[in-house]
C-alpha cells in the first residue's frame, strides 16, 4: 500500500481476511502445544527404556522377557508352552 500498488480497499479486505485465517490457525496451534508436551514426555520415557532394555530383560520374569523380544521381533515371535 506504501508503493501505491495496492488500493486501500483491497488491502483493507486482505486484511481482514488474513486476521481470521491467523486467529483460526492459532487456535489450531494451542492444541498441538499441549500435545506436544505429552508426546515429548513420552519419548523421554520410551529413549530412557531403551537404554534400559538389558536390565529390564535381565532382572524382568517370563513375561517382561516375551514382552522385550515380541517388541523387537513381533512378526516372527512364536511361543510354545
Amino acid at each position: 500500500m506504501a508503493t501505491q500498488k495496492i488500493d486501500p480497499e483491497d488491502y483493507c479486505k486482505m486484511k481482514a481476511e488474513f486476521i481470521g485465517k491467523l486467529e483460526r490457525l492459532e487456535a489450531k496451534l494451542s492444541v498441538f502445544s499441549d500435545t506436544t508436551t505429552y508426546i515429548d514426555k513420552l519419548l523421554d520415557q520410551g529413549v530412557a527404556n531403551l537404554f534400559r532394555l538389558d536390565q529390564i530383560y535381565e532382572k524382568g520374569n517370563m513375561q517382561q522377557k516375551k514382552a522385550v523380544i515380541g517388541s523387537m521381533y513381533p512378526e516372527k515371535l512364536t511361543l510354545s508352552a
